[in-house]
């Protein structure tokens, strides 16, 4: 059964166990939306494939139980606890979810993280101990940073894990020429990395709540992310 597990202070997490022992761990970064019943679908079903999963609320300094649905005002409201976000912040939670799941056994961590969330994914690349990083359409990784400072692209000599980016063709929020600016940084980083940019489709395509949902796109990007996890994670123990 998932349930919510109290990470330190006001922070806590969505958390997913798979019925067999694992040792493989993975961290669910949320959109602006909160850590709603699409981020923790997506906690449960990576439970389900032998992943022990927890979704650290990452607004929890500012708005403790933020979850919201996709319309205009949840927009605005999420992308004012956005704001209020910073790179140190995020990356102390992102710790401490890994933590927790080194804790419970976990001996390597994965992180796949939804538009904020991975922005936040790709800042979480440069911690160690996490092993791969899956972004589906990250936004702003070329045009700002979470409490200032340059762009988080230019990161991408500090990245330690495998990073899989995941972009829409369509995307409204993430143009082509920022697509092109973190494929051209990863190719001059130290890490692994594969660039996907799947045609036809918009921004959330991976969410079964949005409008641009794809099904197609979502399969093809799911399956390219457990193969990561797969490789790298190796979740039976």
């Amino acid at each position: 059964m998932p349930e919510w597990i109290e990470l330190g202070g006001t922070l806590r997490g969505f958390a997913a166990r798979p019925r067999r022992e694992t040792r493989a761990g993975v961290v669910v970064l949320q959109e602006i939306f909160g850590v709603n019943h699409h981020i923790q679908a997506v906690t449960e079903n990576l439970a389900r494939m032998g992943y022990l999963t927890i979704a650290p609320e990452l607004f929890h300094r500012s708005a403790p139980g933020f979850n919201a649905g996709y319309d205009a005002k949840a927009v605005a409201v999420g992308r004012k606890y956005r704001e209020a976000c910073t790179q140190q912040g995020i990356l102390a939670d992102i710790k401490a979810a890994a933590d927790w799941l080194r804790a419970q056994g976990c001996t390597r961590v994965g992180v796949v993280g939804f538009c904020f969330g991975g922005h936040a994914a790709w800042l979480a690349g440069t911690l160690e101990g996490v092993s791969a990083c899956a972004c589906f359409y990250g936004g702003g990784i070329g045009k700002y940073r979470p409490g200032g400072g340059e762009a988080s692209v230019v990161l991408a000599p500090q990245l330690k894990a495998r990073m899989l980016m995941l972009y829409a063709e369509k995307d409204t929020i993430i143009d082509p020429a920022e697509v092109d600016q973190v494929a051209v940084a990863l190719r001059a980083s130290p890490v692994p990395h594969e660039v996907h940019l799947f045609a036809g489709v918009g921004h959330g395509f991976a969410c079964d709540e949005r409008d641009d949902f794809d099904a197609d796109a979502a399969n093809m990007a799911w399956i390219k992310v457990f193969e990561l996890f797969a490789q790298e994670l190796k979740a039976r123990a």
